[in-house]
């Protein structure tokens, strides 16, 4: 579906395509042939994994708020929020 919407969008903006469902069906299989998927699913092994890092250190800040003595209670209490929907 990755391949599809990245062609179509440029299928879209040229006007002067006639039949833009059949070149969508000559040039998507191109895609399947080379490194293309493999470099898609990289890409997004990469994106999860940024993903779950910024959680991770969001989830430590808020957990270092929570548990600091000088924090006021309303912070806590709104450290203590975001912890339960991180977790």
């Amino acid at each position: 579906m990755h391949f599809v919407q990245l062609k179509s969008q440029k299928i879209y903006r040229d006007r002067n395509i006639r039949n833009p469902i059949g070149l969508l069906l000559m040039t998507v299989p191109e895609f399947f042939t080379g490194s293309a998927v493999r470099d898609l699913r990289a890409q997004k092994r990469r994106e999860e994994e940024q993903c779950r890092e910024l959680q991770e250190q969001q989830r430590k800040y808020w957990k270092e708020v929570a548990d600091n003595a000088t924090t006021p209670p309303e912070e806590r209490e709104l450290a203590l929020k975001f912890l339960a929907e991180i977790e």
